[in-house]
């Protein structure tokens, strides 16, 4: 029960990056990623949004 709380979470971020994928779609990751032209990394579009959000929220030290 104790991961029920971090479950939770992640599902919350998974839930909020694919809002913003459907949102901005690829134009957001392409801001962020201009070099990138393999299509089949699109899908992380959601995952990398989360990332960059928490990486300018706490600082470019917490990640990696």
């Amino acid at each position: 029960m104790e991961t029920l709380p971090i479950l939770f979470g992640i599902s919350i971020l998974l839930l909020l990056g694919f809002i913003v994928f459907v949102k901005y779609k690829v134009r957001v990751h392409l801001v962020y990623n201009k070099n990138i032209t393999n299509k089949s990394f699109y899908i992380w579009v959601p995952f990398a949004d989360v990332y960059y959000y928490f990486r300018y929220i706490f600082g470019k030290k917490t990640f990696f």
